[in-house]
C-alpha cells in the first residue's frame, strides 16, 4: 500500500474512483478543474493506492497568503472537501496530511467535510486540529417520492403562493449562458449581495462554468420570467444522483409575485424527472427571504452537521 501527495494525477482514474464512492459535486473532477480556473492555482491530492488501484483520496489547494501558506479542502465560498474512501484508508490520508503540514511550514489548514460524511470521528481522532466548528447544510431527500407526494407535503400557504405565481403568468424557462443572461444574472446576484452584506462571487464565474461544465449534462440555468422580465435566476449543478442549488438570486421588488417559490418548485420537479436522489442547498450568505422560501418547500428536511477542522501550526 502506497500513500503520497502529488499534483499530477490521472483525472480519468480519479473521476472513476470518486463517482463510485461517496463523494459530492464539489469533489468531482470537473469541479476541481473549475476551482483551478477560478483560483489560478493547481490542486494537490493525498492518494492511497493498493494493488495499483486508488482506494482513498483527498483533494486540496494551497495558497500563499501574506502570513504564510494556507491549505484548504476545499476552498471557494466553503466548498465541501475531505476524504473519499473508507475509514481504513482515511487514517492513512490524514497521517500523510499531518506530516505534510509540518514538513511544508503550513500556517493554517481548513477541512470542510462533505455532506455525505460517514466517518466524522475519523477527523477528530486523526487530524491535528485546534478548532472544530459545526456548520449546517440543508438537504432534501428525494428517494421514493414523487412530485405529487411533495406537493401534498407543502403547507397550504406555500401551495397558494405557487398557484398565485402561476396565475400571474410567471414562466420558468431554461436559459443558456450567453452574454445577456450572464450580465443580468451576475448583476442581480451582485445587487442582492450588496444589499444584504453578502460576499459577491467573482465576475468570471459564469465564463468558467461554461468552460468546465457541459450545459444540460452538468448544470442548468433557470429563470422566472413575467411579462418579458426575468425576476429570479437559479444555477443548478448535477452530479451522480445529486443536485446542488449553487447560485439562487432574485429581484427584491418582485417578492409579491412569489416567483422564487415557483422557480424552486419547478426545479425540484425537474430533479425528480432526472432521477435525482438528493438536493443540496448551498447556503452561502443566503438571505432570509430566499431561505424561508426554500424552507417552505421542504428543503430543510434533513440537517447535516458539517465539521470544519482548522489547524494552526505556525501562528
Amino acid at each position: 500500500m502506497q500513500t503520497e501527495i502529488l499534483q499530477q494525477i490521472n483525472y480519468e482514474e480519479y473521476d472513476n474512483f470518486v463517482r463510485n464512492n461517496y463523494s459530492s459535486f464539489y469533489q468531482s473532477k470537473k469541479h476541481i478543474l473549475f476551482l483551478e480556473e477560478m483560483l489560478g492555482i493547481k490542486p494537490h491530492f493525498v492518494k492511497v493506492k493498493d494493488n495499483n488501484e486508488i482506494v482513498g483520496i483527498l483533494p486540496f489547494f494551497i495558497k500563499n497568503s501574506k502570513y504564510g501558506k494556507v491549505l484548504n479542502s476545499l476552498p471557494f465560498f466553503g466548498s465541501y472537501g475531505g476524504i473519499i474512501g473508507n475509514k481504513e484508508y482515511g487514517k492513512k490520508i490524514l497521517d500523510e496530511l499531518n506530516n505534510f503540514h509540518l514538513e511544508n511550514d503550513i500556517l493554517s489548514s481548513v477541512m470542510i467535510s462533505d455532506p455525505y460524511i460517514k466517518n466524522e470521528k475519523l477527523y477528530e481522532e486523526s487530524f491535528l486540529f485546534s478548532l472544530k466548528e459545526p456548520k449546517i447544510t440543508q438537504m432534501l431527500d428525494l428517494n421514493e417520492t414523487t412530485h405529487e407526494k411533495l406537493w401534498n407535503f407543502l403547507e397550504k400557504r406555500v401551495r397558494t403562493s405557487i398557484r398565485k405565481s402561476e396565475k400571474l403568468d410567471v414562466k420558468i424557462k431554461k436559459r443558456t449562458l450567453d452574454n445577456d443572461i450572464i450580465n443580468e444574472f451576475y448583476n442581480m446576484h451582485k445587487n442582492r449581495m450588496e444589499k444584504i452584506g453578502g460576499k459577491i462571487k467573482p465576475d468570471n464565474l459564469f465564463s468558467n462554468v461554461k468552460k468546465c461544465f457541459k450545459v444540460e449534462q452538468d448544470y442548468e440555468v433557470l429563470s422566472a420570467e413575467m411579462n418579458g422580465e426575468n425576476l429570479a435566476y437559479l444555477l443548478v449543478f448535477y452530479y451522480n444522483n445529486s443536485a446542488v442549488y449553487y447560485l439562487p438570486t432574485f429581484k427584491p421588488e418582485s417578492k409579491h409575485t412569489q416567483s422564487t417559490s415557483l422557480l424552486i418548485w419547478k426545479s425540484i420537479k425537474d430533479a425528480l424527472k432526472r432521477g435525482i436522489k438528493y438536493l443540496i442547498l448551498v447556503e452561502h450568505h443566503l438571505d432570509y427571504y430566499l431561505y424561508t422560501n426554500l424552507r417552505k418547500v421542504g428543503i430543510v428536511k434533513i440537517f447535516l452537521i458539517i465539521i470544519i477542522l482548522i489547524v494552526i501550526l505556525n501562528a
